[in-house]
């Protein structure tokens, strides 16, 4: 996902976003600028589209959001932060401090996350250790700091698709009495996993979960 070889894309639903998001969409979630040429996590493999095809696809897929009584703009805050995600480049600075090169991408993605800059930053390039049962925070080095991004780019996206794929399995059970509304429970799905992943190692993925965002 974070590095495709040469010949192959990424997931498809990253091209089909930027070809189908309308301008005002574009504006709400900070990729006004963007193309895929802009971003990382993109121009690194095939970037040969079909606009028109990408577009249809796209609509598609909100509809089929729609029918599963999912917030579309919850998914699509966490796509666009996985996009600026990649744009972010750490570098060994003059002090213990690392070099950014994405500043302001760091603050549209703490904001579509809906945590801090400074947050975000502190969980991209902090580890913590266990010594002897005490727990101890460390500055990482460039290359840890770049590694974490990646891997919070991976569990944001892991956890989008499990929070779908779980959405439509619970359309196969019949509903609790006394419990809250499906579309309620799934926009709290959604909406907490934003701040809950940073700083997170990545997860495991499904073959059978990310056929859904392909």
């Amino acid at each position: 996902m974070v590095r495709p070889a040469p010949t192959e894309k990424n997931y498809h639903i990253f091209y089909q976003m930027m070809a189908g998001l309308a301008p005002e969409e574009r504006t709400s979630l900070g990729l006004e600028d963007y193309n895929i040429m802009d971003l990382s996590y993109l121009n690194t493999g095939d970037t040969r589209t079909d606009l028109q095809q990408d577009k249809e696809r796209f609509n598609t897929w909100k509809s089929n959001l729609v029918i599963l009584g999912i917030p579309c703009m919850d998914v699509l805050k966490v796509m666009a932060a996985i996009l600026l995600l990649g744009n972010l480049k750490f570098a060994e600075g003059n002090g213990l401090e690392l070099d950014l090169v994405g500043k302001e991408e760091l603050r549209k993605i703490a904001k579509l996350l809906g945590v801090t800059p400074s947050l975000l930053h502190q969980g991209l390039t902090t580890r913590t250790h266990n010594v002897r049962g005490h727990l101890v925070k460390s500055s990482s080095d460039a290359n840890v700091a770049n590694s974490t991004r990646d891997a919070l780019a991976k569990a944001l996206y892991c956890r989008t698709v499990a929070t779908i794929v779980k959405r439509a399995n619970s359309l196969k059970r019949p509903a609790l009495s006394g419990s809250m509304s499906s579309n309620e429970s799934v926009h709290h799905e959604v909406a907490s996993l934003h701040a809950s992943t940073v700083g997170t190692a990545g997860s495991k993925k499904s073959s059978k979960s990310l056929a859904i965002l392909r």
